[in-house]
């Protein structure tokens, strides 16, 4: 799974590293403790063949729920080996999927009885984006609201002592073909591998608090 996330916005590193044309009044910043159901920064096509930015909740909200108190899952992950059988997640992954650029994502691992965090990052200091999915609803109310969730897969090599399932991870030569809305599904589907260059370390427990969010929940406990 994939619970907390790291994302460093920065409006010209999107411009010039990952090619977003399209900003949406994105404004610079950094969150070192992102939880589900907040919102998160996502790169999407739409109706163009530019790329755009934009802010958006997480925990994905399909387009066919018009009152949210009558929708009760939990979509902040979507599982790769199930999407496909989901009408939650398929139409989505079809036909609306997005690149979550972060910087690293918390684990926990599970030792004595006792939950430890790690945080996993990539090895270089490459473009390190995760494979979304998102989707647009009009509830009831009238309210708009567009939500996104990140695709796992088995955990790699490197990282499956601590969980058995991590985010996938795209190449950078995948990113493209990822969010264009004609890439075969038969090609989608084999881009959602897991990711063996990253490196991780054990940080502070303090990071299973959500109103904790400081440079210091990143860097190594021991």
């Amino acid at each position: 799974m994939c619970g907390r996330i790291v994302q460093d916005i920065d409006p010209v590193v999107l411009e010039s590293d990952l090619g977003v044309k399209i900003l949406n009044d994105i404004q610079k910043f950094t969150r070192y403790n992102l939880p589900p159901t907040t919102r998160i920064c996502i790169i999407r096509e739409e109706g163009s063949e530019h790329r755009e930015a934009r802010m958006m909740r997480w925990g994905l909200i399909p387009s066919w729920v018009k009152h949210l108190s009558d929708f009760k899952a939990t979509t902040f992950n979507s599982r790769s080996d199930r999407i496909m059988e989901s009408k939650v997640f398929r139409p989505a992954f079809e036909k609306r999927r997005c690149l979550i650029p972060v910087e690293g994502y918390y684990e926990w691992k599970t030792v004595n009885k006792s939950k430890q965090p790690y945080f996993i990052k990539p090895k270089h200091g490459n473009i390190f984006c995760l494979a979304g999915i998102w989707d647009r609803t009009t509830l009831a109310t009238g309210e708009i609201i567009e939500s996104c969730s990140i695709i796992t897969c088995e955990a790699s090599v490197a990282t499956e002592a601590i969980h058995d399932r991590m985010p996938v991870i795209l190449a950078y030569k995948d990113q493209d073909r990822w969010i264009h809305n004609t890439t075969p599904v038969i090609e989608l589907l084999a881009m959602l591998q897991p990711f063996e260059d990253v490196e991780f370390y054990p940080v502070d427990k303090a990071v299973g608090n959500v109103r904790n969010d400081s440079a210091s929940l990143t860097e190594p406990a021991f």
